[in-house]
């Protein structure tokens, strides 16, 4: 009896020891994964445990400039992810972004100075506002808001913003189609055309204290990222085609980093970086959720560009549609050599150099400057074939004879040319050229009897197909032989 007491004590020891390391082996289990799930659960301890695993790249505060913090007071900042790729361009501008709180000063006057207007905070504006029903929607946004209702109605009730929205419209004419054509080849909505109304009113030459310029109104650290060139007379921001590529690549990469057109809005005014920052200190991807924290400035500034973009949508619903907007301006690059000055350009392409500076807005004096690439004036299309030949003759001091109308402040016509005011005679040495504007009837035939010239030199020369019709106000470069009868 004793020796199986003494059995049983062990057995019965032996099983609880056996249950104890089960339950700790259990309680080691379990127990973590209840503290893990209690971490998760709570949004400022998982932002702070996803900080241990965050990637130098995807951190937007890795290039932060400024002393790192003390060993007494470590401070974790909510990590946001964000799912799109950072383009070079733009981990560029992270890399080059100077220590300050914005990249790019929030500066209501420059845009007041530009759009007119006196502000989106005067009582006009914060007057209830009902939407008419059925307008076009945007794409470019995500939701309504009461704010860009107020835009609208300061936009449309104010008499001065009205009268320089109706003049930007007018504007607008003269580029318009030229930037549609660029943003849809990046991808970018029409709709953003918004933010030219809101920035520069469709001129080409605003320039702001805060060192945006061009239509744009693209920064200097943007336009060094993106390629345009900026020499002290020739700053490519002001140019229409290739300030506006850089403005599309730009958005473009905003909104594949951020997910939305609105955030891509709020960095395009902002700052990349400044933008980074402020989505990580309320650890969200979501414009709207972020809206309220904002600087009013710019949250104002969003539902400027968003409440343009319905007035453009829908002209029709708020009176603007019978707004005349500007002939469309078509050009020809004109390859020039450096120091040419645009009244050789002007008097080779018979133009005024007037107008040649509103053709190239990119120029800020009358000289074409010394560049590492090659240099190209835009010229009126319809002179781009006179211009080409005519600018060596000019520059080397030809003999030429200019024909002009007769109010043009040019020198006096040849009196043999009056009656037809359509030919230009250009004599270099043994060599004369005749630049032609087609009339109604023309054909190579007959031009071909008129000047003696065969109808496939006139064709090569201006790489015209011979099988093809003229078209009346077409200029033609004519070649004739010397000791050829002179033109009739």
């Amino acid at each position: 009896m004793g020796l199986n007491r003494n059995l049983s004590v062990c057995t019965l020891a032996k099983h609880m020891a056996n249950s104890g390391i089960r339950w700790l082996a259990a309680v080691s289990v379990v127990g973590p994964l209840l503290v893990l799930i209690g971490t998760l659960a709570h949004p400022t301890s998982r932002a702070i445990l996803f900080s241990f695993f965050e990637s130098p790249v995807d951190s937007p505060r890795h290039a932060e400039a400024g002393p790192g913090p003390s060993a007494s007071t470590v401070t974790l900042a909510p990590i946001v992810r964000l799912t799109g790729a950072e383009s070079i361009e733009l981990r560029q501008l992270l890399e080059d972004a100077p220590s300050r709180a914005r990249e790019r000063p929030l500066a209501r006057a420059r845009r007041t100075a530009l759009f007119g207007g006196n502000g989106l905070d005067v009582p006009e504006a914060r007057a209830p506002f009902t939407r008419p029903s059925g307008l076009r929607r945007p794409g470019i946004l995500t939701r309504d808001d009461p704010r860009i209702d107020g835009a609208m109605h300061w936009l449309t009730a104010d008499a001065m913003t009205r009268e320089n929205l109706v003049a930007a419209i007018k504007r607008s004419g003269r580029w318009s189609a030229d930037i549609s054509y660029l943003l849809k080849m990046w991808k970018v909505p029409d709709d953003l055309q918004a933010i030219i109304y809101v920035e520069s009113a469709f001129v080409p030459t605003a320039s702001s204290k805060d060192g945006g310029v061009g239509l744009w109104q693209l920064t200097p650290e943007v336009a060094h990222v993106y390629g345009l060139a900026m020499l002290p007379t020739y700053d490519e921001r002001r140019s229409i085609a290739r300030g506006t590529e850089a403005a599309a690549r730009y958005l473009a990469d905003l909104r594949e980093r951020f997910g939305s057109w609105e955030l891509a809005i709020v960095a395009f005014n902002w700052g990349y970086k400044t933008t980074l920052d402020e989505l990580a200190k309320h650890a969200t991807t979501n414009y709207w959720d972020i809206a309220p924290w904002l600087p009013a400035e710019l949250s104002e500034y969003v539902a400027e560009v968003l409440g343009t973009a319905f007035l453009l949508a829908n002209l029709s619903r708020f009176g603007l549609d019978t707004v005349k907007r500007e002939e469309p301006v078509i050009t020809s690059d004109l390859d020039t050599p450096y120091g040419t000055s645009f009244a050789v350009i002007a008097q080779a392409s018979k133009t005024s150099v007037g107008t040649l500076h509103e053709l190239n807005p990119e120029y800020s004096a009358d000289t074409v400057p010394v560049a590492s690439f090659k240099m190209t004036v835009h010229v009126p299309a319809g002179s781009y074939t006179r211009a080409k030949g005519m600018l060596p003759l000019v520059m080397q001091g030809g003999g030429y004879e200019p024909v002009v109308d007769a109010h043009d402040a040019q020198p006096p016509m040849r009196p043999s040319m009056r009656p037809s005011m359509r030919e230009d005679i250009v004599t270099n040495g043994n060599r004369t050229r005749i630049f032609y504007k087609v009339q109604e009837g023309d054909t190579f035939a007959s031009l071909s009897r008129r000047y003696g010239t065969p109808v496939e030199t006139i064709a090569s020369d201006n790489a015209i197909d011979p099988t093809s019709s003229l078209r009346p106000g077409q200029t033609l470069a004519i070649r004739i032989a010397a000791g050829a009868p002179s033109p009739p």
